[in-house]
């Protein structure tokens, strides 16, 4: 996967991420705020499933406000014989019958998410969802001269949460979507702050 091919190529160093994160929370210290929250979110997978322990151990060491412990996703049933952890309880998928991964509790129609959160990417592009990983769905730009309260209630986001409350599975990026399913944070550990 593209993010363990960065931090293997020394791209990203361990140290230079965990220097980030101390500094965001010295900062955070510095003008007395309780915010950003800051979350460790650890990504289980069949190569790294055995590390949860230490992920947990690394969080705490560090001080942030929360640590995550999520379902990976996959899009087909050959990656996930290839990644996901071998205990079920880790991955969000029920079955991978017929060629199509399933993934536990999920709604028919609509989503949560896009009443609650947005994405916006480097460039500014503001998107539903984290699903939206290639910004097939732009719905702004906050970056350039929009306002982020203007992109929410604005004609392209008001028409992308009709289509996903009519029928969600018309939505290329909603068929493979965690949301309705609880277990996507396998587990959520409150660190405090």
């Amino acid at each position: 996967m593209w993010y363990q091919t960065l931090l293997d190529s020394g791209r990203v160093p361990d140290l230079v991420i965990r220097a980030g994160i101390r500094r965001l929370l010295a900062a955070r210290r510095l003008v007395g705020s309780q915010t950003p929250v800051v979350s460790l979110q650890f990504i289980v997978m069949r190569h790294n499933e055995t590390q949860l322990q230490a992920a947990a151990q690394t969080a705490r060491a560090l001080g942030v406000d929360k640590y995550l412990v999520k379902t990976a996703q996959v899009y087909s049933p050959e990656e996930a014989g290839a990644y996901l952890p071998t205990d079920p309880a880790y991955s969000r998928y029920a079955s991978a019958a017929r060629g199509r991964l399933r993934v536990k509790g999920q709604p028919a129609a609509g989503c949560n998410v896009l009443w609650y959160s947005a994405m916006i990417d480097w460039d500014g592009t503001v998107t539903p969802c984290c699903f939206d990983k290639n910004a097939e769905f732009p719905l702004g730009n906050a970056f350039a001269g929009e306002r982020l309260a203007a992109i929410w209630r604005g004609q392209a986001y008001s028409a992308f949460r009709r289509r996903v409350l009519a029928d969600r599975q018309q939505v290329p990026m909603c068929t493979n979507c965690s949301e309705g399913y609880r277990g996507m944070f396998s587990h959520v550990e409150e660190l405090g702050a």
